[in-house]
């Protein structure tokens, strides 16, 4: 959340920030045995204590490759900005950043889009802006006859005029979207009566429903699709179905409100369990199928589940350490009525833990911090500073379950889902997707649909933030258009594998294979996306990229949000308008399967289904 930063820095002139901490990854390049390169940090050289990946803190890959971190950096602290002041009448203004030189360095050029296409361009004439000024301008626009559900786009780039010591002449220094508040028509909807009708085949154990051109089956067991094909090819291998659960980043694993309680909460273990499934056709065109099922945690290895326990109490015992001796913690042991082990027990901190850890088996942590205020506090005047003093008040007036939720949660979410398959003769599938959160919950990581599509499917194109990855809290580096590449194209490749290749504000996004066959998706209106050639559970255990195991295979990511990133690496976790809260949610996604050669995605994406 660099952009929250540098407002800030920008709205007082006394306040300094942004400065790049490490600009490059400091990872020390290895090779498999077979030749497969690597980067190597903490640890890897048997090397103890070490700090593990926190070398690993750079804009840049320690081969000099950009991160798109450096985007988002480029885009918020840029020296030039523009602001609209009626964008309708096309007035606009520059403002110079710059403490020392104007902008006469500098070509600003704009255009006018519709969508993708380009209908207008220009030029400002030469800026003579001085440094902490701004200048105003009236750009030539024509508004475009609109079509419906088109949007309009106005982006400026500033680039270099001329050559310099640093950058070569073009260079784009600065850049600018707006949004066009033109009043924009609606699709008219697309009547039922005048799809083919369809056939629906609802057996014992699948409901499948066919098409001209397609036919889809569902398995009611798993209440998922498994198979999907049109025009005789396959196009799903598995899902879509509920994921609430991404690989950990660097930040997720030192935020105190992230993995660990992700883990604990056991959304990286979900189960699926359907509890009904509802087959109807309520007209010859249109199919529906609805169900509905419960995602709770599967059973997890006790090992396991006491070792992500300790490091949930972590925290507790760093707040306690602030305030206990020797002679407190034997104190606090005869309080709670543990025999104290003495101190060739380990370290005081060793000690600390145990007991934290044996309290919290018994469900009494709030009565230990509660005799620990007791302790410090009677009986010892000025021994206790006026601070500490003011924090132990603070954990004397809050009740038990206050200290639970604060210093040991215990988590019984689940999850209950309705998924809404409604298919027409069209060949499109309207998903609506309701969850509500149930029990006790942390913020998720996200909240969305997961599917698999076979890797013939491997061209990527999408409308939306781009060209490089995304998410809510790290997305002013992107600009809203059209892009493309292969599935491999959107891995960025982390040193510590981790969730990656997001893309935010996704109107549409579409898989096609060679042919340019494939499957579009439709937000209704956005959604996150993303598309990768390895499994999340892979990203989620691997340390290094040589650990990974690239599958033929897609995973498709249709999310309605994810969390924010945050800087818990060094700094605050996510900011609370960054988080996802475990709430009920409900969101529509379109899927459609095409060729290109007869309708595009970007028109199929404006269709509109009239509602049966």
């Amino acid at each position: 959340n660099l952009k929250e930063y540098w407002d800030a820095i920008e709205a007082y002139p006394r306040l300094q920030g942004g400065f790049v901490w490490d600009w490059v990854d400091q990872g020390l390049t290895r090779f498999t045995e077979d030749g497969q390169k690597w980067y190597a940090y903490g640890g890897d050289y048997d090397d103890h204590p070490n700090d593990g990946n926190f070398c690993l803190n750079g804009l840049i890959n320690p081969d000099r490759t950009i991160q798109s971190a450096l985007w988002e950096h480029k885009k918020v602290t840029q020296p030039v900005k523009f602001r609209a002041v009626d964008l309708l009448a096309g007035q606009i203004e520059v403002v110079n950043g710059y403490h020392l030189s104007d902008l006469s360095a500098l070509d600003v050029s704009w255009q006018l889009a519709a969508d993708d296409r380009v209908l207008q361009t220009g030029q400002l004439p030469s800026l003579t802006t001085a440094p902490g000024t701004s200048e105003a301008f009236k750009l030539p626009l024509t508004q475009p006859e609109l079509e419906p559900g088109v949007e309009y786009w106005l982006t400026f780039s500033a680039c270099l005029g001329q050559d310099t010591a640093w950058a070569d002449k073009g260079h784009e220094v600065a850049w600018e979207q707006f949004k066009l508040p033109y009043p924009v028509p609606q699709a008219a909807p697309i009547p039922l009566a005048d799809m083919p009708a369809i056939e629906v085949d609802d057996a014992k154990s699948t409901v499948t429903v066919r098409g001209p051109e397609f036919s889809l089956t569902l398995d009611k067991s798993g209440g998922t699709l498994v198979s999907w094909r049109y025009q005789d090819k396959e196009l799903i291998g598995q899902g879509p179905r509920l994921n609430v659960w991404r690989a950990p980043t660097d930040n997720d694993e030192r935020d105190q409100n992230g993995e660990i309680h992700w883990r604990a909460a056991g959304l990286d273990r979900l189960e699926h369990a359907v509890r009904t499934v509802k087959v109807e056709q309520p007209a010859p065109q249109t199919a529906r199928i609805v169900v509905q099922s419960v995602c709770a945690p599967g059973d997890q290895d006790p090992a396991l589940r006491a070792a992500q326990r300790s490091q949930l109490l972590r925290p507790v015992v760093g707040q306690l350490g602030q305030f206990v001796d020797e002679r407190v913690l034997q104190a606090l042991y005869q309080k709670m009525g543990i025999p104290y082990p003495g101190r060739d027990a380990g370290t005081k901190v060793d000690r600390l833990g145990a007991l934290v850890a044996q309290v919290d088996l018994e469900d009494r942590v709030p009565d230990m911090l509660h005799a620990l205020v007791d302790l410090l506090m009677e009986g010892h005047e000025g021994q206790v500073s006026d601070q500490v003093r003011q924090r132990l008040a603070h954990y004397r007036n809050m009740t038990a379950d206050q200290i639970r939720r604060e210093f040991a949660p215990r988590y019984d979410g689940r999850f209950a889902c309705t998924y809404t398959y409604t298919i027409h003769g069209s060949g499109d599938l309207i998903l609506d997707m309701q969850v509500e959160p149930q029990g006790s919950l942390p913020p998720l990581p996200k909240i969305g649909l997961q599917m698999e599509m076979p890797g013939a499917y491997d061209t990527f194109t999408w409308y939306g933030r781009g060209p490089h990855e995304s998410y809510i809290d790290r997305q002013e580096g992107g600009a809203i258009g059209v892009y493309g590449g292969s599935v491999d194209d959107q891995f960025e490749s982390y040193i510590v594998p981790q969730e990656n290749g997001n893309k935010t504000d996704v109107r549409w996004m579409a898989l096609t294979n060679t042919e340019g066959c494939g499957l579009l998706a439709v937000g209704a209106p956005t959604i996150n996306g993303s598309v990768q050639h390895y499994r999340t559970e892979n990203l989620s255990v691997a340390r290094h990229t040589y650990e990974l195991e690239r599958r033929d295979e897609i995973t498709v990511n249709l999310d309605y949000r994810q969390c924010g990133l945050g800087s818990a690496s060094c700094g605050p976790g996510t900011r609370p308008e960054y988080l996802l809260l475990p709430e009920p949610i409900a969101y529509s996604i379109r899927l459609r399967p095409f060729c290109d050669q007869e309708e595009t995605p970007m028109m199929l994406s404006k269709q509109v289904i009239e509602q049966g």
